[in-house]
Protein backbone atom coordinates (compact mmCIF):
# COMPACT_ATOMS: atom_id res chain seq x y z
CA UNK A 1 0.00 0.00 0.00
CA UNK A 2 3.11 2.34 0.73
CA UNK A 3 4.23 1.61 -2.67
CA UNK A 4 1.45 2.70 -4.44
CA UNK A 5 1.32 5.76 -2.36
CA UNK A 6 4.70 6.50 -3.06
CA UNK A 7 4.45 5.66 -7.03
CA UNK A 8 0.95 8.62 -7.04
CA UNK A 9 2.85 11.38 -5.07
CA UNK A 10 5.60 10.75 -7.70
CA UNK A 11 3.53 11.58 -10.52
CA UNK A 12 1.51 13.95 -9.03
CA UNK A 13 5.37 15.77 -8.37
CA UNK A 14 6.28 15.16 -11.98
CA UNK A 15 3.09 16.71 -13.12
CA UNK A 16 3.16 19.52 -11.02
CA UNK A 17 6.29 20.32 -11.82
CA UNK A 18 6.04 20.46 -15.36
CA UNK A 19 2.66 22.22 -15.27
CA UNK A 20 4.59 24.99 -12.69
CA UNK A 21 7.38 25.24 -15.67
CA UNK A 22 5.08 25.62 -18.21
CA UNK A 23 3.01 28.57 -16.13
CA UNK A 24 6.36 30.54 -15.46
CA UNK A 25 7.74 30.15 -19.27
CA UNK A 26 5.02 31.40 -20.91
CA UNK A 27 5.12 34.88 -19.77
CA UNK A 28 9.04 34.75 -19.94
CA UNK A 29 9.11 33.49 -23.34
CA UNK A 30 6.56 36.25 -24.46
CA UNK A 31 9.34 38.83 -23.10
CA UNK A 32 12.46 37.41 -24.30
CA UNK A 33 12.00 36.23 -27.60
CA UNK A 34 12.06 38.70 -30.42
CA UNK A 35 8.73 37.43 -32.56
CA UNK A 36 8.00 39.82 -36.25
CA UNK A 37 4.50 40.98 -36.25
CA UNK A 38 1.57 38.21 -36.54
CA UNK A 39 4.17 35.44 -34.72
CA UNK A 40 2.34 33.37 -32.17
CA UNK A 41 4.35 31.40 -29.62
CA UNK A 42 2.67 29.09 -27.57
CA UNK A 43 3.92 26.34 -24.99
CA UNK A 44 1.88 23.21 -25.89
CA UNK A 45 3.22 21.17 -22.83
CA UNK A 46 5.86 20.12 -20.88
CA UNK A 47 7.10 16.72 -20.43
CA UNK A 48 9.12 16.09 -16.93
CA UNK A 49 11.05 12.71 -16.63
CA UNK A 50 10.48 10.91 -12.73
CA UNK A 51 13.78 12.07 -11.73
CA UNK A 52 13.42 15.96 -12.81
CA UNK A 53 16.69 16.46 -14.40
CA UNK A 54 15.17 17.51 -17.94
CA UNK A 55 11.97 19.11 -18.73
CA UNK A 56 10.93 18.72 -22.69
CA UNK A 57 9.08 22.10 -23.63
CA UNK A 58 6.67 21.48 -26.57
CA UNK A 59 6.90 24.66 -28.75
CA UNK A 60 4.07 25.43 -31.55
CA UNK A 61 4.67 28.68 -33.55
CA UNK A 62 2.54 30.07 -36.16
CA UNK A 63 3.37 30.82 -39.15
CA UNK A 64 5.45 27.67 -39.33
CA UNK A 65 7.76 29.16 -41.14
CA UNK A 66 9.18 30.72 -38.43
CA UNK A 67 9.88 27.66 -36.78
CA UNK A 68 13.24 27.61 -37.16
CA UNK A 69 14.39 31.16 -36.00
CA UNK A 70 11.99 30.95 -32.94
CA UNK A 71 13.67 27.18 -31.76
CA UNK A 72 17.06 29.35 -32.61
CA UNK A 73 16.12 32.08 -30.36
CA UNK A 74 14.93 29.80 -27.72
CA UNK A 75 17.86 27.90 -27.27
CA UNK A 76 19.89 31.16 -27.31
CA UNK A 77 17.58 32.49 -24.12
CA UNK A 78 17.88 28.99 -22.57
CA UNK A 79 20.18 29.98 -19.59
CA UNK A 80 18.40 32.49 -18.61
CA UNK A 81 15.33 31.08 -18.45
CA UNK A 82 17.08 28.52 -16.50
CA UNK A 83 18.39 31.20 -14.22
CA UNK A 84 14.83 32.84 -13.86
CA UNK A 85 12.68 29.32 -13.38
CA UNK A 86 15.47 28.46 -10.34
CA UNK A 87 15.10 31.72 -8.53
CA UNK A 88 11.08 31.50 -9.30
CA UNK A 89 10.41 27.92 -8.44
CA UNK A 90 11.40 25.83 -5.27
CA UNK A 91 12.85 22.94 -6.60
CA UNK A 92 16.67 22.07 -6.79
CA UNK A 93 17.91 21.00 -9.05
CA UNK A 94 15.71 22.87 -11.92
CA UNK A 95 15.00 20.69 -14.76
CA UNK A 96 17.57 21.12 -17.60
CA UNK A 97 15.38 22.82 -20.58
CA UNK A 98 15.23 21.24 -23.82
CA UNK A 99 12.42 23.14 -26.64
CA UNK A 100 10.68 20.21 -28.69
CA UNK A 101 9.11 21.46 -32.36
CA UNK A 102 5.42 20.55 -31.99
CA UNK A 103 3.31 20.25 -35.15
CA UNK A 104 0.56 18.88 -33.57
CA UNK A 105 -1.34 22.12 -33.95
CA UNK A 106 -0.98 22.55 -37.53
CA UNK A 107 -1.48 18.94 -38.59
CA UNK A 108 -4.50 18.88 -36.94
CA UNK A 109 -5.57 22.17 -39.11
CA UNK A 110 -4.53 20.12 -42.41
CA UNK A 111 -6.78 16.71 -41.28
CA UNK A 112 -9.70 19.55 -40.57
CA UNK A 113 -8.82 21.05 -43.73
CA UNK A 114 -9.06 17.93 -45.83
CA UNK A 115 -12.16 16.55 -43.65
CA UNK A 116 -13.88 19.77 -44.71
CA UNK A 117 -12.90 19.01 -48.49
CA UNK A 118 -14.99 15.83 -48.40
CA UNK A 119 -17.66 17.29 -46.61
CA UNK A 120 -18.06 19.53 -49.34
CA UNK A 121 -17.70 16.91 -52.22
CA UNK A 122 -20.30 14.53 -50.73
CA UNK A 123 -23.05 17.34 -50.36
Amino acid sequence: MIFISLITKMSYRVLRVGELIKKELCPLIEKEIDRGPGTLITVTGVDVPKDLNMANVRISVYPEKEMAAIMKELDKAKGLFQTTLGKKLYIKPVPRLHFVEDHGLVNADIVDRELKKINEDEE
